[in-house]
Order: structure tokens, then sequence, then C-alpha cells
């Protein structure tokens, strides 16, 4: 007799008490039909700026590739949703989120019913009760995780992560599902083992950082097919299949990004043609380091790791406030098992394991700011782009809370209060509903698509438009490429600009010529060949980039218009009327701000309003550096009425600005860079001089003395000869 019916024998002395697969059917149909029609009262009908929806909604619309890894299965569905007849593409976009929500919901309710079978035992006397109990435990705690906080904000726009929790959910479920089948029907068992590893590669194909909970899935599966010894060959070639079906499943929609390359989208990253370009992505070439976005702990410093998991766990409290104790309190029931009447310590591993790496690894391998200072513009939205890499474990985490919710009514059913057991269960995710609704509810908030119409409204025929923000960057691609709004009109820069700069000049050739590929060298070309015949604005730059790119006062200067920034080689001329109009400009979007009351929680909402406040400081301090002092000062005021709490860079520029004069500003030509640079350079002072020299080199960009000048300045710098001419494109 082998292990595995050996194993099967033990289960039959137990009593277990299932819920019927009709009431599962009958629940998980209307258990969709609800959750799936709340999430669209709070879906927005617009692109909005959180994390990297506008480029998504924008990319899938234009068959375009977003950023690395590609999410090309998420982009082939998202070509369906965003031309859906009769729905915008973002509103079609955002339903998505929805839906996949919707569908994680029910799964984690099957998943459920399925645990409490595995941890709860008992006699038949009270079967009816149980069977009842056990679908309600089940609904509340998957209704519990719909209308927690993140993941009910994310189901009504547009991100990868709501398909991403979709997955962590159906594999889940198919775990659960493979373990039954194992010890009832193994030859059912190995289908769904195969379509758990399809399951498995289409989830690694949408977001990588689903990565976390393959070796929970991992050791699940293998202690399972170590319990038949005698089929243990063949058990391992049917998992080295399973693993070369996850592979082709992962890989095969990749196959889709050829296809996009040649759609002509400007939103096209690297425009892959080649087996190197996809492995290149795939890997995440280029684009971080960290494999899921963001900023990261670099190194191990038990620490620094230890420090970030109680910030974890108020995350967690925070985002299931009062439900929170039952997923406590489900744990220890799991604890509580007695050995010898449990036959799901496999269960508890997979449910423990993925928790913790995927949960509480993460939390402590991301470097989350939380000990900053509070309000800062940076801090919010940092903080909001590193919680949604927090999804999946709150998925994974909400199956502890039927279990806490199944065990306590129990015990109150035994005590005999039976009145008001299942109303009180109910009340919790209705009470999280009412809680949260106003704060995830974004179905008219339309301030980011506002503010790129408004701004892309404003600006001249014919200019550009570089944009160093990814939020408004792909808010303005989305109102030009999407809904049309001055399209090739106004030429957008992204930030990244070398990863796209193969479709750029396929649509506008010529508008640089260097080879670098290196953002800042092409900004400089750009601004260098074209701003004597076309307007040229720069949108939320830093001021340290401000001086790198050569638009401070090196040579060239910026003037405010709106929220954007000029580039101009003489601000002397800017005048009262010019700035009265380019507060106009500023005044209606500043009116939308204003009316923004943001949910404490919402960190998109909270700050794109610090965001703008910061960029009226930065207007301010560019006019300060000019000799604008009066100006200056009317920029600031508005960063200080904007501000909804106090930031750190509006009070340290007033004490700057109180402290210093103002600046001049001093015109150069061609020769007066070239001139200091070759003095400087004959001195040995070849750091100077390359500063001077990349000054000349802006205002003539094919002068080729300045270029084997510079390229001297690299040599004495340390720089390798190969590297050096790379940059200066000496041969051109």
């Amino acid at each position: 007799m082998t292990d595995n019916i050996i194993l099967m024998k033990k289960r039959q002395n137990t009593h277990t008490i299932t819920i019927p697969n009709r009431t599962k059917v009958v629940t998980a149909i209307l258990l969709f039909l609800l959750v799936f029609l709340v999430y669209l009262t709070i879906t927005s009908h617009y692109a909005l700026g959180y994390g990297d929806s506008s480029e998504m909604i924008t990319a899938a619309f234009t068959k375009g590739i977003p950023h690395p890894p590609a999410y090309p299965l998420y982009m082939l569905i998202g070509y369906f949703f965003t031309h859906i007849p009769f729905l915008n593409p973002a509103y079609g976009l955002n339903i998505s989120s929805g839906l996949f929500h919707s569908l994680a919901v029910v799964l984690i309710y099957l998943s459920s019913t399925h645990l409490l079978v595995y941890i709860f035992d008992h006699t038949k006397e009270d079967e009816s009760s149980t069977i009842l109990q056990k679908n309600i435990a089940s609904i509340a705690g998957s209704l519990i995780l719909a209308f927690s906080y993140l993941f009910f904000l994310y189901s009504g726009i547009t991100e990868v992560f709501p398909l991403n929790d979709f997955f962590i959910a159906l594999v889940l479920y198919l775990c659960l599902l493979f373990k039954y089948f194992w010890e009832k029907d193994v030859k059912t068992s190995y289908i769904v083992f195969f379509v758990l590893c399809a399951a498995v590669g289409l989830m690694l194909s949408n977001q990588q950082v689903s990565i976390l909970i393959i070796p929970a899935i991992s050791i699940f599966i293998t202690a399972l097919y170590l319990q038949d010894k005698k089929k243990l060959w063949k058990n391992i070639f049917i998992a080295v299949c399973g693993i070369l079906v996850s592979f082709i499943f992962f890989i095969l929609p990749y196959f889709y990004l050829p296809t996009l390359s040649h759609s002509g989208s400007l939103l096209s990253w690297r425009n892959p043609t080649s087996a190197q370009d996809i492995i290149n992505i795939i890997l995440r070439k280029d684009f971080g380091s960290s494999g899921v976005g963001g900023s990261y702990n670099s190194h191990i410093d038990i620490g620094t790791q230890f420090a970030e998991i109680p910030h974890y766990v108020g995350f967690l409290l925070n985002h299931f406030l009062w439900t929170f104790p039952f997923a406590l309190l489900g744990i220890v029931f799991i604890l509580m098992k007695k050995k010898k009447k449990w036959y799901g310590y496999d269960i508890a591993f997979l449910l423990f394991f993925s928790f913790l790496i995927a949960g509480i690894f993460l939390s402590s391998y991301t470097a989350i700011p939380w000990d900053s200072e509070a309000g800062q513009a940076t801090l919010i939205t940092d903080i909001g782009i590193h919680l949604r890499l927090y999804l999946q474990s709150e998925v994974i985490f909400s199956l502890f809370i039927p279990i806490g919710i199944f065990g306590l009514i129990r015990y109150l059913w035994k005590k005999k209060q039976t009145i008001w057991i299942y109303f009180a269960v109910f009340l919790l995710p209705i009470s999280l509903l009412g809680y949260n609704w106003m704060g995830v509810n974004n179905s008219h908030n339309d301030i980011y698509e506002y503010i790129a119409y408004q701004t892309l409204r404003t600006l001249p025929s014919k200019s550009f438009l570089i944009c160093f923000a990814d939020v408004d960057c792909f808010s303005y691609e989305y109102q030009q490429q999407v809904k049309g709004i001055r399209k090739d009109d106004v030429i957008i820069i992204p930030v990244s600009v070398s990863k796209y700069k193969t479709t750029i000049l396929q649509h506008y050739p010529n508008i640089f010529k260097t080879k670098i590929n290196a953002d800042q060298a092409i900004i400089r070309d750009i601004i260098a060949r074209d701003v004597t015949s076309y307007p040229i604005f720069l949108s939320f730059v830093p001021n340290t980039t401000l001086d790198a790119i050569g638009v401070s006062g090196n040579p060239y200067y910026t003037i405010p218009y709106g929220y954007l920034l000029k580039v101009v080689k003489d601000p002397g001329s800017f005048t009262t009327k010019q700035f009265q109009e380019s507060e106009n400009i500023s005044k209606t979007i500043d009116t939308k701000l204003a009316g923004i009351t943001p949910d404490e929680r919402d960190f998109s909402k909270q700050s794109i309003r610090q965001s703008y406040a910061v960029q009226h400081a930065l207007i301010a301090f560019t006019l300060f550096n000019e000799g604008y002092a009066d100006f200056a000062q009317a920029e600031l005021q508005h960063a200080k009425d904007l501000q909804s709490t106090n930031l750190t860079p509006i009070s340290e520029l007033d004490s700057y600005m109180q402290q210093y004069n103002p600046g001049t500003p001093v015109i150069e030509d061609f020769s007066y860079y070239y001139q200091k640079g070759t003095e400087d350079l004959a001195q040995n002072d070849s750091k100077d001089a390359e500063g001077f020299l990349l000054s000349a080199l802006m205002l003539n960009p094919d002068d080729q003395k300045t270029k084997e000048y510079l390229l001297l300045c690299y040599q004495k710098n340390g720089q390798t000869n190969e590297y050096s001419q790379s940059k200066l494109d000496i041969n051109n």
C-alpha cells in the first residue's frame, strides 16, 4: 500500500464537512456581481497619475511598449479594454482593474472554503449549521479583502497590480485544489498541476514581484510529491515538465513585443526587435536593479531590516483596521492544531511562508522612507509608489481572516449566542466599505487630465515640451496620443528620452543628432539645435538638472510659463506683462488644486497639491537667481497658499530669499565659453575647462575643435579614450 493511500485512510478517520459545490457556485457568482458593481461606483472615468496609470493606458491604446518588463500580457488585455465601443480608453482599462479584483475576491472565497475544511474537523451532528457558518466566514473574509483600503483603491484605477492579485489568488486556489485531488484522484491532480504551472508562467510575465511566492509553492508541491515514494521518479518527471510549461507561458506573451515595436507608437521602450532586446527588457536592463521598481535596500543590515517590520505591520493594521484581529485569531487557530489531528501542515506552510516572503521580507527589502519628515511631496509619492508592492501580501494575509471568523463563530455558537452572530460578521466588511468608499472614489477625479490639457492648450504652436517626472509626462502623452490634443503640434520629450529615441526620431527626424545614448546628452543636443527655431519648455525639472542640462546661466536661462519653464538665451526681456500672463496660466490649475480635499491615506491626492506647491517654489528660485525679486516673492506666496502642510523646500527658499540678494543674469556667447575652457585646460584645470567647453558645445553643437578639447579634458580627468570619444561624437 502506498504512502498516499495511507494518508487518504488517515483523512477518512475524521469526518470533514464541505460546502456543497452548487452552493459555492451560486455564492461565487453573487459575490462577483456584488463586488464588481461596488467597484464600478468608484472606478475613475479618467486617466489618473497613480504610479504608471497614464503610461499603461497610452501604451495599451497605441500598441506601445511601457517600461520594463513591458507587461506584454497586460498590454494584450489592455488593447481590448481600451477599444471597447462607447467607453473612453481610460475608463475601459480602469474597469479591468475592478474585474480582476472581483475575480480575485471570488478565488479567495473558494480558497477559504477549502482552508476551513482542512483546519477544522467536526462531527456529523451539526453538519447543516457548520456548512452555513463556513460559507458565511468565507464570504465575510473575501469581502473584507475586497473593501480593505489599498485593494479597494486599486480596483478603480489602471495598474498591472490588480491582474497580479488575480494571479496570486488563482495560484493559491490551484495549490489547494491540487492538494484536494492529490488525496482523492491523483490523475486529476496532475491536470490541476499543469494548469497551476501555466498560471505561474502568466503571473510572472505580468508582474515580476510575484516571484516571491514561488519558493512556497515549490516546497508545497514537492512535499506532496514526496509522500508517494513509489512514484517518485514519475513525479520528478512531471515536475520538470511543469517547469517547462511555466517557462513557455512566461515567455509566450513576449512574442507580442516585436509586433508592438512596428506599431508606430511614440511610447515604445527601446523598440525591441531582437531576442537580445527582449531579454534586456525582461531583465529590466537600464531600469533600476531592484526588479520591483522604486528604491530598495542594496545591502543587508539586520537591524535596519527588522526595523521595517513594525512599519509593515502598521500598514496592514491601517488598511484592514478592525478586521485585523481576525487574521491574528486565524493564525492562532492554525498554530493551536494538535499534530495528531493535523493533516494540513503543508497548507499552513504554504500560507505562512508565502506571506513571510511576499510581505515581511519585501517590506524589509524596499526602502520606504517611513521616518522622513511627514508631509513632504516626495515622501508621500515615494510611499504611495511602494505600497502597491504590498497588494499581493494583502491577498495572502486575507486568507487568515475567515479562519479567525469561523473559529469565533463556533465559539459563540457553543455559547448559544446565535441571534446576532451573522449580523456582526457581515457588519465587518460593510463597515469597511462605508469607511473607505469616499477615500477610494475616483469616479470624477479629473485633476491629472485637467492639468495636462490646460498645459498643452496654452503652448505655442510647434514647440517642445521636455518633462522630467513620469506622472505629468505620461499625462501629456495620454492627452496627445489618445485624445488627440495638440498632436504633432507639440513635441513631447519624456524624461527617459534615450529609451524612446528610436521612435522619436522616426516621427521627428533631426531634432537631435547626438549618438550618445544618455538622457542628459540628448536633451542638451535638442536645446542646442532647436532653441533658436522653436519654443522649448521644461516640466517639473529639478534644480540640479537645470544646471546639468545648461539652462541655469550656462549658457541658457529659463523664465516661467505657467507651471512650465521656457528656455531662453536672454532672461532680461521678461516683462511684468509676461509674468502676469504666466500667472494667469497657472491660476486656473491652482484653483482646481485648491479644491482637492484628499483622504489622509490617499497618497496621490495628497502629493499632487504638494508637488505643484514645490513647483511654484522652483519657479520662485529661478526668478530670484535671475534678478526678479518681486516676481519671485509672488511665486513663493503661491507656493505657500497651495501647500496643504508646511513643506521644507518652501520654508528653506523663504529663508534664502531673505538672506541673499537677487542674482544678475550674464549673457555670453560661444567664443567666451570656448576661450575660458581652453585657457583653463592650458593651466591644467581640466574640471573647470570641462564645464566651459560643455557650455560652448551647447551654443555650437557641431564644433569639432570644442569636441577635441573636451576629449582631452576627459582624458586628463581619468576617463578612457573609448568612453570619451563615444560621449563626444567626435567623428560626427
